[in-house]
């Protein structure tokens, strides 16, 4: 676990309790283990840190979880939990305190944490006692996961007592502390005293991978993030208006002709109106009967090319309108003639 005290370092120092726990749980796949004893070679290990980040991992994974204060000589688990319970574990053995009421509950739900009291003389008999026997036993029933901290099997032998009524042990090593002769004897004991080493936590080491959850977590973030502006982005182009393209008139033409046009802008002023087929019915008319006055009026006079066209031919079903009367007012959507000439626009 890393000894540096930052934010990623207490990321890395909870994903490494959480690996930790995962491999306790595949130790023992057919027996699963359910109490734990916690040592070291010699204090200043960090033990009793481990335990309690070991103790959260269990916590927060849904499992009733309980420390057990065990060090009798060097309590430190209280003061790191920041719990101090009125009855501890010798009032419980001597039956004057129920288990349930010496128990005390902590911040974190589903871990609770049992003390004990200070100055108790004899720590390896009260370990080795049938009615301690008994209480890890009760406590494996009523709780999911019990974490016993116990003080340095290199220095006292009530980790070595307590080890062989467990599930399993986990040996704390420091890094660049611990002398490896040291840690080899302490071992051996525990072995002989019928403990189940389920392996070694190597602690205050300088963990390399810091940068990766640093990396990896603020990649995240960025990602969301641009992922969030992206769909902004998208939103605020969908709620554009789109405008019609502007294209020549050529082979390409018929080809955007059958794209669906878009819906017409709203108009910003007074647009200018278009003839209507009557209006233009009525101006070819009067187109026609001036090109015949003058024709008469010149005595046979032969009309010029364009005049002498084919007349016009109105479409099916649109009849030719009557001239309107000069200064006569049209209906609505029709069309104010000039007063000089009635059939000037």
């Amino acid at each position: 676990m890393p000894g540096k005290k930052n934010k990623d370092a207490a990321l890395a120092m909870q994903n490494a309790a959480k690996t930790l726990l995962a491999n306790i749980r595949f130790s023992a796949i057919d027996r699963p283990i359910r109490t734990v004893t916690m040592t070291s070679t010699q204090p200043n290990e960090g033990k009793t840190t481990v335990a309690y980040n070991l103790a959260i991992a269990a916590a927060t994974s849904g499992r009733r979880t309980i420390i057990v204060e065990c060090d009798m000589r060097r309590r430190s688990a209280a003061n790191m939990i920041g719990v101090h319970a009125p009855h501890g574990l010798c009032a419980v053995l001597s039956d004057r305190v129920r288990l349930e009421d010496a128990v005390t509950a902590t911040n974190q739900s589903n871990l609770f944490f049992l003390d004990v009291e200070p100055g108790v003389p004899n720590p390896p008999d009260i370990i080795a006692s049938k009615r301690f026997h008994k209480l890890v036993s009760g406590l494996a029933k009523a709780y999911d996961f019990v974490i016993f901290d116990t003080p340095p099997v290199g220095a006292f032998v009530d980790a070595a007592e307590l080890a062989g009524q467990t599930d399993g042990t986990l040996f704390v090593v420091r890094e660049n502390f611990t002398r490896r002769e040291l840690a080899q004897s302490a071992l051996e004991q525990l072995k002989k005293a019928g403990g189940n080493v389920l392996g070694c936590v190597m602690n205050y080491c300088e963990h390399t991978t810091n940068d990766y959850y640093s990396y990896y977590y603020k990649e995240k973030k960025v990602e969301r993030i641009q992922g969030l502006d992206q769909v902004a982005r998208d939103a605020h182009v969908n709620a554009m208006p789109v405008s019609e393209p502007e294209y020549d008139e050529g082979p390409e033409t018929a080809a955007h002709a059958s794209a669906p046009a878009p819906a017409p802008a709203p108009a910003k002023g007074p647009t200018r109106r278009g003839p209507s087929p009557d209006e233009t019915g009525a101006f070819l008319a009067a187109a026609r009967e001036s090109a015949a006055k003058r024709h008469h009026a010149a005595g046979g006079y032969a009309a010029p090319e364009a005049e002498a066209r084919a007349p016009y031919a109105p479409p099916v079903g649109r009849a030719e309108a009557p001239v309107p009367a000069f200064g006569a007012k049209q209906q609505r959507g029709g069309y104010v003639p000039n007063k000089k000439n009635p059939y000037v626009r």
